[in-house]
């Protein structure tokens, strides 16, 4: 016959507190067996918590100020729409082609 390869198999400890047939142990036994998948139910949503905290506080903060970029270009836009382009400013020509600027200032660089 040939061999049947298996890995081992992993033996765990059962947690009892005594092998009497009493009803107040196994009551006692159910409860602590609830309390530690409690306790290991809680500490792996803080962990997973404490991972996506960081990441939807970035998302916040950027949708906080897209929102407050779309605000504020849309009353620059309604400020706007009371001028018109000749309000802002206007060049003039002289005679030798040199350029006046009479409402705005002109940028100089060196």
């Amino acid at each position: 016959m040939s061999k049947i390869y298996s890995r081992p198999r992993i033996r765990i400890p059962k947690i009892f507190i005594s092998k009497i047939g009493n009803k107040d142990l196994k009551n006692k036994q159910k409860i602590v067996k609830v309390f530690i998948i409690m306790v290991i139910a809680f500490s792996t949503i803080k962990v997973v918590l404490d991972a996506i905290f960081p990441i939807f506080d970035t998302l916040c903060k950027d949708k906080a100020k897209s929102i407050a970029t779309i605000i504020t270009n849309e009353q620059a836009t309604v400020v706007m729409r009371e001028h018109i382009y000749d309000e802002l400013f206007s060049i003039e020509k002289d005679n030798n082609r040199k350029y006046n600027y009479d409402k705005i200032k002109c940028w100089t660089y060196k």
